[in-house]
């Protein structure tokens, strides 16, 4: 599978594991058929990403990342922000959305931070908004590191799904591969920084 790398890079490890895996939702069929089948929607694994209708309503290369919405509902409010958003569909007029959470092993996970994403995910798709696609059903999913299990066992059930990072690298090694290139770019663009402040 390609995960050609974006455009521009952005700085730390959470983009880093991300976008390669926001890449291959949008742009895989093989890797997104896999994802999906890890979820509450493994009949709908052969599915389609609506990714474009999410980038042209948002105008972004980083249209997969960062969204939130001005709600006062309990998942919404203070403008929570979902790490990796967007909205497939096997059957075109039965969509799906999938809300990631991406939490790698030097990143924190509290309580007030889980429990809003089952609400969110809901009001999303009960209360259809402009930057994306309406749909009927949705799922949450923590993207998480297996050396941290232990430490966020008790706010597993406040996801859908849970998936660690190395069962995904373990079935699609190009995507570690991809991660460590964004690395690598970020330690060059710290670097050029450091020079140019010289």
């Amino acid at each position: 599978m390609n995960s050609p790398q974006p455009k521009t890079v952005k700085k730390g490890e959470e983009f880093a594991h991300a976008q390669p895996i926001a890449n291959a939702l949008a742009n895989s069929a093989s890797f997104r058929s896999w994802f999906v089948a890890q979820t509450q929607f493994f009949a709908d694994a052969d599915c389609q990403s609506m990714h474009q209708a999410i980038k042209d309503r948002r105008d972004s290369e980083f249209w997969w990342r960062h969204l939130y919405r001005v709600c006062p509902c309990d998942g919404c409010i203070g403008g929570r922000e979902v790490d990796i958003f967007n909205v497939f569909y096997k059957e075109p007029k039965d969509r799906f959305a999938v809300h990631i959470e991406v939490k790698h092993a030097g990143d924190d996970l509290d309580l007030d931070q889980a429990k809003r994403y089952k609400p969110r995910a809901e009001c999303w798709m009960k209360k259809p908004w402009k930057k994306i696609p309406p749909h009927s059903r949705a799922t949450t999913v923590l993207l998480y590191s297996k050396a941290r299990v232990d430490d966020w066992k008790s706010l597993l059930p406040h996801f859908h799904e849970h998936i660690s990072f190395e069962t995904i690298w373990s079935q699609h090694p190009d995507l570690l591969e991809a991660t460590n290139a964004i690395r690598s770019l970020q330690a060059e663009a710290k670097i050029s920084k450091a020079n140019r402040s010289l």
